[in-house]
């Protein structure tokens, strides 16, 4: 896409107020440094609509371009004015007071950033064959590729070796320089040279530069070889290379002004101990900061083209984000959280989402993308081993998730279920939920119609139903017959393949059969079917009503007895379902007794009588699960076999009427 193209997107973006969008998409396009000076026909630059939305989280979106928009600040549109002369048209008090701070000095890259530009400019202008515009050009390129990588990583080395003032020594006089040339002490030249050297040298995306650390053996010979000459010049005598060190934080390194080569130098100070990678929730981040509390290291979060770093101290984490300001009445830069409190705990992984992603945190149960977390520390202190496992990490976001998943189906009652989510963390259930848990989801659970049988594209390869899902990351029976008897089709073709062909191809043949034997019991001829449901109702009909309750009445107050209960002296899942669908029966419609029988039945084929170990459970499962009986003579018949359910039902009937609903 051509700049100007690029430009007028972002605009509209700005115009219609879509922060995500604007965040996006700059996010995407940072490496175009043209991007702050380029102009609408009013002589606006991006920087200029920014100001004009009055709008915070557009600001806010726009810190995603690292370059940041100093460049646009001397310009001035059509009607003379800078983005900083377009403040004072805003109405919102609290947009002008943020949005004026923008133009002060700043401890945020962007700032720091505009600052080494303006410098490295200057030399160019001083120093032309010193500073060769090429060479400066490509400083300034290869500062934008990793500017929040290596401001985190000076950071944190300093931060661990406990001298985080060094930073702001550092960086305070180049942040407050005014940009004149009058400014530019030797000492203040000094500190460019090396703030600037350090920000491309320290880096906290190892993998990155991979490519750069493979050469870093023979790049710092080459610079030690290139100082050992210099010294030789200077001194007139001969120089041994092993006599030359490199440079630490806080010397002069005047020669990275001078050999190109020396830019693509990678500093490694830093031992990586452990690493995680992949999805994540805010409550699994929570977790694994929770276990590092004790620890006293260094950490790193990647993602999202964005990279932060954090210290560890005595149960405290220091959170540095190049994006950051001082602190209001603090002269520090990192936020502060209690990892000892689990509200601490999650309030920095909350942060930490925030900051990589520049928007709200989501649900504490939502997984998102982290390319990388690292913990760190210095290489000549001992190696601690026992962190947690990505796998322990993965599990705790994967058992909150499931968790908070039944709470939601519990809530609804059970119905309008996305079959899409069940499927997912179908593979999780049965580690998770208890078994009366496990009961109501498998039995009760009524999925959204519109979604059983869905097909959703991936991408141009790729499609999915709730069946496919289940296949691909499950091997749970209960969870599969809880989709078909929703209804899930496994016959439908998804792709290239059905769901019965998909579990074969992935070996889960059990899956396989158990779809089969839905397809048998599915598969009963329509009008033998019909016959059947007819003579089931016709045997229905023929009990005079008044029998039709007192048999109703007599199997209710079985399920109501203490002798069905469990060990905990807790009502089975199973039953109390059965007793819900017995008690909103009306003896005096006949066609509805047929059709909770039916109901009764169903539930019954998907329930796991092996989880139950009351003998009094099975002979009501078994009495209900014949198939001649039915209807409630024929049941209470059955039930009358076992003489302690005789007696419940030969006694005087207790129950009224109305209990039936």
């Amino acid at each position: 896409m051509a700049h100007e193209e690029l430009f007028k997107e972002i605009v509209e973006l700005i115009k219609r107020q879509d922060v995500d969008g604007v965040r996006d998409i700059l996010a995407k396009n940072k490496h175009i440094k043209e991007l702050p000076t380029l102009v609408d026909d009013e002589g606006n630059t991006l920087f200029h609509h920014l100001i004009k939305s009055g709008n915070l989280s557009l600001m806010r979106a726009s810190q995603t371009y690292e370059r940041g928009f100093g460049a646009s600040y001397v310009i001035r549109n059509k009607e003379g004015k800078t983005p900083y002369q377009c403040v004072a048209d805003i109405e919102d008090a609290q947009f002008r007071e943020v949005a004026a701070q923008v133009f002060g000095p700043s401890w945020k890259q962007a700032h720091i950033l505009n600052q080494f530009i303006v410098y490295l400019k200057i030399q160019h202008q001083l120093k032309p064959k010193e500073y060769k515009e090429e060479d400066i050009t490509a400083i300034i390129d290869v500062l934008n590729e990793g500017h929040c990588n290596g401001l985190s990583a000076i950071w944190l080395e300093l931060w661990l070796k406990n001298k985080e003032n060094k930073y702001y020594e550092l960086f305070s006089d180049i942040i407050y320089w005014d940009c004149s040339i009058e400014q530019l002490s030797q000492e203040l030249k000094s500190k460019f040279e090396v703030a600037i050297s350090l920000t491309r040298m320290y880096q906290m995306d190892r993998e990155k530069f991979s490519h750069e650390k493979k050469q870093v053996a023979q790049s710092q010979k080459e610079v030690k070889e290139k100082i050992r000459q210099e010294k030789e010049r200077e001194t007139g005598q001969p120089v041994s290379i092993d006599e030359i060190e490199l440079p630490e934080i806080l010397a002069d390194p005047v020669f990275f002004s001078r050999y190109q080569k020396a830019w693509h130098t990678y500093v490694d100070t830093l031992n990586e101990e452990a690493s995680y990678q992949g999805q994540f929730t805010i409550t699994s981040l929570a977790f694994l900061l929770g276990q590092l509390g004790d620890q006293e290291k260094g950490m790193a979060f990647r993602a999202h083209n964005h990279v932060i770093s954090a210290g560890i101290k005595n149960g405290t984490l220091y959170l540095f984000d190049s994006n950051y300001d001082k602190q209001a009445g603090k002269e520090t830069i990192p936020r502060e959280f209690n990892l000892r409190s689990p509200s601490g705990q999650i309030d920095a992984a909350k942060e930490i989402y925030k900051q990589l992603y520049f928007r709200k945190p989501p649900e504490i149960n939502t997984f998102f993308e982290l390319d990388k977390v690292h913990i760190l520390d210095l290489k000549e202190r001992p190696r601690y081993t026992h962190y947690p496992s990505n796998t322990d990490v993965k599990n705790k976001a994967i058992e909150a998730q499931v968790h908070a998943f039944y709470k939601k189906v519990e809530e609804n009652n059970f119905t309008e279920i996305d079959p899409f989510e069940f499927a997912r963390l179908s593979n999780y259930f049965d580690s998770v939920l208890n078994q009366t848990e496990l009961a109501n989801l498998y039995e009760k659970t009524v999925f959204k119609k519109e979604l059983i049988n869905q097909i959703t594209q991936l991408n141009r390869w790729d499609s999915i139903s709730p069946l496919i899902v289940l296949i691909d990351t499950s091997n749970n029976e209960n969870a599969l017959n809880c989709l078909l008897r929703n209804g899930a089709d496994p016959h439908l073709i998804v792709g290239h393949q059905s769901a019965i062909e998909a579990a074969r191809k992935e070996r889960k043949e059990n899956l396989a059969q158990c779809m089969e034997e839905h397809i048998k019991r599915m598969s009963v001829p329509a009008e033998h079917k019909k016959q059947m449901e007819l003579k089931c109702h016709m045997n229905v009909i023929k009990i005079p009503a008044n029998e039709r309750e007192q048999n109703i009445l007599a199997v209710l107050n079985v399920l109501n007895s203490s002798l069905l209960n469990n060990k905990d002296n807790t009502i089975p899942v199973v039953v109390q379902n059965i007793k819900a669908i017995v008690e909103q029966i009306d003896p005096r419609d006949t066609e509805h007794i047929s059709e909770k029988i039916k109901e009764i039945k169903a539930l019954i084929k998907t329930h796991d009588k092996d989880t139950e170990d009351n003998s009094y459970v099975l002979n009501i499962l078994d009495a209900f699960e014949n198939v001649t009986n039915d209807n409630f003579r024929r049941i209470r018949e059955s039930l009358s076999l076992v003489p302690e359910f005789k007696k419940i039902m030969d006694a005087p009937m207790l129950e009224s009427r109305s209990s039936l609903g």
